[in-house]
């Protein structure tokens, strides 16, 4: 049965392991939610400025993410898309995108990146238009108005099939599992190595200082050395559970299946 030293150890392990995780993790959302702002990609900025100014994060970092974040709020554009019919009519109901990312019908402000961006829109009854704008950095409530014009022959309006976009995954949402699992893996294995240099200088320092005295050394001067010991098994068995699990959730993703569509004649 382990000590209560040892459990005392292996506790304190778990708790710093988690506390330089979390420092880690407050300055990679910094760091990264920079390079996201300056490539214009304020909502994914955004996403990593919700992290970093989290009260877990350190003050220094958690002040520079707040301001960031309140600078990334004012700069984000904002449209409010009207779908309309060839008479200027609003329609209701009908189905919109903006770069393929459904939204909501409803009036209320949508934010999106600056830049080119396509706005699609398609009502229950299969009338479809596009509508390509580019908006400006800070520009907010912009109206967009997508307007329908049904010219298709009256006699296959009833059989033509809309459109519909199955993609509902992002391309990069597969890899957020084994990225968060490779870093926790690596920082594991930073711990092992610092504790484990730690520990055989403390070994050294016994072999050469209380181990050559008549009265040899005492569990006061052991333990500290042995915590260390633990502690870097600790850590390294973190590493390699992280990496390993990493590396299986990686390997294990499958590519979302393409939906075959059936050839449509019409005559």
């Amino acid at each position: 049965m382990p000590s209560a030293a040892a459990l005392v150890a292996t506790a304190l392990v778990v708790l710093s392991f988690a506390s330089v995780a979390d420092a880690a993790g407050c300055r990679d959302a910094a760091d990264s939610a920079q390079d996201l702002k300056k490539q214009g990609k304020l909502h994914e900025a955004r996403a990593q400025l919700l992290v970093c100014a989290q009260k877990s994060c350190k003050e220094v970092i958690r002040t520079d993410c707040e301001k960031w974040l309140r600078e990334v709020d004012e700069e984000t554009p904002t449209i409010i898309v009207r779908v309309v019919d060839a008479s200027g009519k609003d329609v209701l109901g009908a189905h919109v995108t903006v770069d393929d990312a459904p939204v909501a019908l409803d009036g209320n402000p949508v934010e999106v990146d600056p830049g080119p961006r396509t706005i699609k829109a398609r009502s229950k009854s299969g009338e479809a238009a596009e509508e390509k704008v580019l908006v400006a950095l800070g520009e907010k409530k912009r109206v967009v108005e997508v307007r329908l014009a049904d010219e298709r022959p009256a006699e296959t309006k009833e059989t033509k099939e809309p459109k519909i976009d199955d993609s509902t995954e992002a391309p990069g949402d597969s890899n957020v599992v084994p990225l968060t699992l490779g870093v926790v893996g690596g920082v594991a294995l930073v711990s092992f190595v610092v504790f484990q240099v730690l520990g055989r200088s403390g070994y050294s320092d016994l072999e050469n200082g209380c181990a050559k005295t008549a009265a040899g050394c005492t569990d006061a001067d052991i333990d500290p050395v042995k915590t260390q010991f633990i502690a870097s098994g600790v850590s390294l068995g973190i590493s390699v559970l992280a990496l390993g699990a990493a590396a299986i959730v990686y390997f294990a993703r499958k590519p979302a299946a393409t939906a075959l569509r059936p050839l449509r004649f019409e005559f």
